[in-house]
Parts: structure tokens; C-alpha cells; sequence
């Protein structure tokens, strides 16, 4: 089986077998806004324009809290940042400071043992992490305690491969965007799957034409979760925003980019076709990403000339940006800062607890033989591990 994450940022896009697919029609909703964007029109902002205080998160690097190549997702939280290390199969904590506490590292067969790191939870205390492990006939949650790691219960969920798992009140949410699943033996290819206690409730955007076992990725992060627990989707090949809500998607934002809006058709296409057409058409808004919906910051991403734009709405101002590039005038570096749920290929939420946040990794941004100054966090280099940087809005 292939798995290719399409960066947005740099659309390198690898060759794949075919794969048809197209979605469900969309629920009526009349409320449904539409956001009228001509891409042409994106600047070179600021960040002082919306940011008054950056501050990074460098997370320790020594032998025992080294991460691996292959980060599946960093989750900042109120006590503790986790990460999750698939190279390494484990999760690793550290404190809001960086410093390295421990990691979640039980790989084996025994009976506290998860065999193979598939996705990870964390509740809002803390006070346990869900492995979700995947087995192939059925995915089994390894429920432990907090950094004693004490295994407290072992719960069943369908078999189900995704990209993500999010879970509100219990409820898991899987994005699939059009993974094959094999769900009462019968080949499903959706997007969102829905479970509660153990079963699933609701298949949504299902495609009837299976991915042929090849499958790709633009985003992976398909959810965004807000202050108030609310949860919302983005889909594959699709220019509208959904809340999900009681097992149902409901359109809320819908982006028109006008005459740059990608040819709907293409989505019936082979992938032999969707790569041609992609790799010819430069000029063609595509794959917006809903990051931020809450009381205070909008922002979604999307693809346009090979770079990736932001449309940001600051609520408690009414300002509205829309750049195809933010220049961090604040600190210097990162040079560019991107509001995107998944910045070199790790997933994560741009808005915590009042914070914007984004990653970086040195080893990208820094050659081998130099070293670089951040402002209250000292010197790294290349060799150091990935630095979430948090940003404040402006008042």
C-alpha cells in the first residue's frame, strides 16, 4: 500500500495508481456563508499586524528525548506538550517549558503492550492517554495513566485505517478521506467515519468507487476542534467547511475563488489524470483547510501557485487578512509563519488555549555548520528537535 502526504507547500506530487472517487451530496443548509476570495489578490503581510508577542517552545534534545524523522502529531495541552513518534512508536511528553519528562514507549505483545502505535489521545485533565492501536481485525484502545503509564482499561473499536482520530465527548471521528475500510465486509471508501461505544454511527461522504489501494493526502489533519468542544471537517476535493453535528455534516463557510475555482469534474478522474491536472494548472485555487473556528480567530489555508495562502478574519476587530505570505517581523525566525493544522507533515492545532501556534524544523531551516538566536530560548542548530512556536494575538 502507498501513502503519500501532497505537502501544499511545495506540491510535489508522486505518481499513484488510479483512483475514482466523488462525494455524497452536501446537506441544505441556508445559513451556509460564502466567502468570495479572487487569490490574485493575497499579499506579503506582517505578522505584527495581528501578533504582538512570539515565544518558542524548544523541545529538549538529548539521547533519551531525541525524536525520530516520521512525527505524527504534537498536541499542546495545559500541563504537557505530547508527541507522537512513529519512527519510535511512542509518546513523548515534555513540559510547557520544553524539558523532557517521559515518554509513553510500550510496544510489545504483552498484556499492557500495544503492537503497533496507530494514533493517540489525550483527555483535557491529562490525566490518561488513549493508544489507538491498529491490529487489522479490529483497533484496540490502550487506555493508560498518565506518566506512571499504568495500563488502566483496554476498549475495542472497529478496524478502521485514517489519516486522524478525534474524539468529543467520547465520540471518535476518523478522516479517512477516501481510504478503503472494510466495514461488515463489504469495501467502504468515505471520509469521515463516526464511532460511539464501539460501533459505528455514521459513514459520511461516502464514495462508491474504492481507491484501488492507493490513496494521498493533501492535509491530513481533516478536524478542527474549538474552545467549546465543537468539531469541523475539511474535505478532500471540496470547497465547503462542515460542522459535525449529531452524526451529520452541516455546511457553514463555502469558498468561491471565482475563475480560479479547480474544475469539480476532476475529482472523477483517475489520479493519473488529477496529477496532470495539478502539475498544469498552477493558477487553480485548491484544497482549502478550515484551521481556526472560534469566538476569536477564522483562518483557513488553500493552495495557489504552489504556495500556500491564509485568509484570517481577527473576530474581535473585524480585520480581515488574506496573505500568500506572513513575514515574522516579530523575531525574525521562522522568516514566514503559516497557520496550517499540519506544518511539515505534522499535524497539530494552530489555536490553544488562547495561543497561536505553529512548528518548525531546524534540521530544515538551519544548514548543518550554523546556529540560530531565539529571543528567550537560546541558541539551536540544526540537530535540535522540532520548536512550536506560540503567538499572541494582538490586542
Amino acid at each position: 500500500m502507498t501513502s503519500i502526504n501532497l505537502r501544499r507547500s511545495i506540491f510535489i506530487i508522486a505518481l499513484l495508481a488510479p483512483i475514482f472517487s466523488f462525494f455524497c451530496c452536501k446537506p441544505e443548509n441556508k445559513y451556509i456563508e460564502v466567502i468570495s476570495i479572487d487569490p490574485t489578490k493575497a499579499k506579503n503581510i506582517n505578522l505584527s499586524l495581528f501578533v504582538d508577542t512570539v515565544k518558542y517552545i524548544v523541545l529538549e534534545t538529548n539521547p533519551h528525548s531525541m525524536l525520530g524523522s516520521r512525527i505524527s502529531r504534537i498536541e499542546v495541552k495545559e500541563k504537557y506538550i505530547y508527541v507522537g513518534d512513529i519512527d519510535q512508536q511512542a509518546v513523548f511528553i515534555f513540559d510547557k517549558t520544553g524539558r523532557y519528562i517521559t515518554k509513553l514507549a510500550k510496544q510489545g505483545r504483552g498484556p499492557d503492550e500495544y503492537l503497533r502505535f496507530g494514533h493517540f489521545l489525550v483527555d483535557e485533565k491529562e490525566n490518561h492517554i488513549d493508544m489507538i492501536e491498529f491490529t487489522g481485525r479490529y483497533n484496540r484502545v490502550l487506555r493508560y495513566n498518565n506518566l506512571t503509564f499504568d495500563l488502566i482499561t483496554i476498549d475495542t473499536l472497529p478496524a478502521i485505517t485514517a489519516y486522524t482520530v478525534r474524539r468529543v465527548d467520547n465520540v471518535y471521528f476518523f478522516g479517512n478521506q477516501r481510504r478503503n475500510n472494510l466495514i461488515d465486509n463489504e469495501l467502504v471508501n468515505a471520509d469521515i467515519i463516526i464511532v460511539k461505544d464501539g460501533k459505528i454511527k455514521k459513514i459520511l461522504f461516502q464514495n462508491p468507487v474504492t481507491d484501488e489501494n492507493n490513496f494521498f493526502s493533501v492535509n491530513p489533519e481533516t478536524f478542527t476542534i474549538n474552545d467549546d468542544n465543537e468539531i469541523f471537517a475539511s474535505i478532500l476535493y471540496d470547497n465547503v467547511f462542515y460542522q459535525i453535528k449529531n452524526y451529520e455534516a452541516i455546511p457553514i463557510f463555502e469558498v468561491d475563488f471565482g475563475r480560479y475555482n479547480f474544475n469539480n469534474e476532476i475529482k472523477f478522474e483517475n489520479t493519473s489524470r488529477q496529477i496532470d491536472y495539478w502539475s498544469n494548472n498552477p493558477y487553480v485555487a485548491s484544497f482549502p483547510v478550515l484551521n481556526v473556528n472560534n469566538s476569536k480567530l477564522f483562518s483557513f489555508s488553500y493552495g495557489f501557485d504552489k504556495i500556500e495562502h491564509q485568509y484570517i478574519v481577527i473576530k474581535n476587530t473585524d480585520k480581515t487578512i488574506h496573505a500568500k505570505a506572513i513575514n515574522n517581523d516579530l523575531t525574525g525566525f521562522p522568516e514566514d509563519i503559516t497557520l496550517s493544522s499540519n506544518r511539515y507533515g505534522i499535524n497539530h492545532d494552530v489555536w490553544q488555549n488562547g495561543y497561536i501556534n505553529d512548528i518548525f524544523i531546524p534540521g530544515v531551516l538551519i544548514s548543518e555548520k550554523d546556529s540560530v538566536y531565539l529571543p528567550g530560548a537560546g541558541t539551536i542548530n540544526s540537530r535540535n528537535n522540532p520548536v512550536i512556536v506560540r503567538m499572541r494575538l494582538r490586542k
